[in-house]
């Protein structure tokens, strides 16, 4: 009980430095039982039995009889003084209301604030749930290591996963450029070295890929057409891919490039080849070329300690 008072710190805020405004719905409901107020003076009126199904930490504060932490109460309900800002509270209890939709977290920083407050009261249920809302594959193309770093500072073991699928995107000068934003009090050279080796894992899964010994993968062959099966674009389109997996590719990274040029035969077999269940053959091609990819990536282990 003494670590969950001392994660709720509360009680010992100063309330008359702003007034008091009430959030917006659904936390200004008059049957709700419960005041969160914020530390910049903004009362949510919840319901216990939401916080007590999301967080051990509620539930064991607003188990006791007399909660001691509970110093006054307006309207009939008791008020909880919390550290947390009215963004960053409003964020976190919007994952737990059914009411609500999940809010999408634009900034790295609010990430940061509302994943550390789910971390304090030990939503963990909401964990995956709250990185998704920010990362995105727009974000984790921009700056994936840092977000590995923080995966490591929090101990977030979903948090480091996506993060390093989203670093199969650099270029290895990327990677090297990156990694020099990274706070080593937080990221070993062991768990840098982790990540490299998974990198290497996720290439040499994709080569095999493309490169097994009948050299044409079932997967990736035509349909039983002469013109579709002895193109020179088909085999130069697969020949491109292969090329780029090989030479330039950590992961999924090229995968587009190579993929467009095998994406642009489309025309040249339309022309030249009337059977329509061989033009959706190939176009069922260009669908499950990615998803053989995050397939085999998905089988690759990251390791971690956490």
């Amino acid at each position: 009980m003494d670590s969950t008072l001392k994660a709720l710190q509360i009680g010992q805020l100063d309330q008359t430095r702003l007034p008091n405004t009430v959030a917006g719905a659904p936390f200004d409901d008059k049957d709700a039982d419960l005041i969160l107020r914020s530390c910049d003076g903004t009362d949510f009126h919840v319901f216990k039995g939401i916080l007590i199904l999301y967080s051990p930490i509620f539930r064991d504060i607003l188990s006791l009889p007399s909660p001691p932490h509970i110093n006054h109460h307006e309207g009939g309900k008791p008020v909880i003084d919390m550290q947390e800002s009215s963004a960053t509270l409003g964020t976190l209890l919007k994952f737990c209301y059914p009411t609500t939709e999940n809010p999408k977290i634009a900034t790295k920083c609010h990430f940061v604030d509302v994943i550390s407050g789910a971390i304090k009261f030990e939503m963990t249920s909401l964990y995956n749930t709250i990185v998704d809302s920010h990362l995105d594959e727009t974000v984790l193309k921009v700056s994936p290591l840092e977000y590995y770093d923080l995966a490591h500072k929090l101990r977030l073991r979903y948090l480091a996963q996506k993060s390093a699928r989203g670093g199969l995107y650099l270029r290895m000068e990327q990677v090297i450029e990156q990694s020099r934003s990274i706070d080593w009090a937080n990221l070993s050279v062991k768990d840098f070295a982790r990540l490299l080796h998974f990198f290497l894992k996720c290439n040499n899964a994709c080569q095999a890929l493309i490169s097994n010994p009948s050299d044409e993968p079932s997967w990736l062959t035509p349909a039983d057409c002469l013109f579709c099966s002895t193109s020179s674009q088909y085999s130069t389109a697969l020949g491109t891919i292969r090329q780029r997996l090989r030479l330039n590719m950590i992961a999924p990274r090229l995968l587009t490039v190579g993929f467009n040029d095998f994406k642009n035969c489309t025309a040249n077999f339309s022309s030249r080849c009337d059977r329509a269940e061989h033009l959706q053959h190939l176009a069922n091609l260009l669908l499950e070329f990615p998803k053989q990819i995050e397939m085999v990536i998905d089988q690759v282990d990251l390791e971690l300690d956490f």
